[in-house]
């Protein structure tokens, strides 16, 4: 079975837009959008729930220590 990522939502890709172009409050609403299905994958990945929180924690930091990194 050949599934693909789902794509990221019109509402998504605006928050990461407004990411990019630093606005301060954008991690948090992506976060909050995203954290939950991202430490689902990663404790199904990792098969620990303290390692995959701290993949998630560690992803976070990162895109708010370098916002313009990341694209849609």
């Amino acid at each position: 079975m050949n599934e693909h990522p789902p794509r990221p939502s019109t509402d998504e890709l605006a928050l990461i837009q407004r990411l990019v172009t630093g606005d301060p409050e954008a991690v948090g609403a992506l976060y909050d959008r995203t954290a939950p299905v991202l430490y689902s994958l990663a404790v199904r990945i990792l098969g620990e729930r303290e390692r995959a929180a701290g993949v998630v924690e560690d992803l976070f930091t990162e895109i708010w220590r370098e916002p313009a990194r990341w694209q849609a």
